[in-house]
Order: C-alpha cells, then sequence, then structure tokens
C-alpha cells in the first residue's frame, strides 16, 4: 500500500513538471508569434498562478487577494468570434479536471467565454491559433 502511494504521488509530481513544461512550451510559441509582429494581441495572454505548493503563509495571503480555486491555467483577453476571450485548463495525460475548474469553466462560459481543457502544448497552440485567426465562432 505504502508503495503504490509513493507512486501515485511520483505520478502526480511527473505530471505538474510535465504540465509546466507543457504551459511553458504553449507560452513560448506566443512569444515568437508576438515577436514576429504576428497577431500583437497575443502580447495580452497571461498564466494564472493558482497552482503549486506554498506555505500556509502565503497560501493565505494569495487567497486573501483573490486567488482561487478552479481558475484555468491560461488567460487570453481578445474577443474573437463572439466570444469575450479564452481560458484554456493545460492538462496531461493521467491529470484530472477538478469539480472547481469544471464549475468555473461553466460559469464564465454562460458569461461568453471560450474555455477548453487541453491535453498538451500543441493542442492548446493549435486552439490559440484557431481562436485569434478568428476560425472559431459561436454557432
Amino acid at each position: 500500500m505504502f508503495k503504490f502511494l509513493l507512486m501515485k504521488l511520483h505520478n502526480q509530481r511527473k505530471n505538474k513538471d510535465l504540465e509546466h513544461l507543457e504551459q511553458c512550451r504553449v507560452v513560448e510559441w506566443v512569444r515568437q508569434r508576438v515577436d514576429t509582429g504576428a497577431f500583437a494581441e497575443l502580447d495580452l495572454l497571461f498564466a494564472v498562478p493558482n497552482g503549486g505548493k506554498r506555505d500556509i503563509r502565503t497560501a493565505k495571503k494569495l487567497k486573501d487577494e483573490g486567488v482561487r480555486r478552479g481558475v484555468p491555467d491560461l488567460m487570453l483577453p481578445v474577443s474573437r468570434g463572439g466570444y469575450g476571450g479564452l481560458f484554456l485548463e493545460m492538462k496531461v495525460k493521467g491529470g484530472k479536471v477538478s469539480k472547481e475548474q469544471k464549475d468555473f469553466m461553466e460559469r464564465v462560459k454562460e458569461q461568453g467565454f471560450f474555455c477548453a481543457v487541453v491535453w498538451d502544448g500543441l493542442e492548446a497552440i493549435e486552439l490559440i491559433d484557431s481562436y485569434i485567426s478568428g476560425k472559431m465562432g459561436k454557432e
């Protein structure tokens, strides 16, 4: 049983590291696009630092400042195709979308935002590219 728990913990850490690397891949792609002058609005993309391990004091301060569970990892506050902006939740194989994440994404969808869970950096890049190019619209 203990070995199983250690393996589970190791896989969770591994997934967090992979998720980090995939998100970095997306941000690097965005920066390259901005640097080349393609879709300058991509410069508005930002990460929401909700995850990560923090000491209790820092966690309390962040909660007091408004950090909340469930907010997706990336936000692009650019309207396209009838949407008010784009939220992306980064996951990797084996990752799970929490109840708080599902609830938050449903609520912002109701407010006219496009929200998606993406399972790797390439999927995120393709989705951002389609969104910013105006290839996606409300039906």
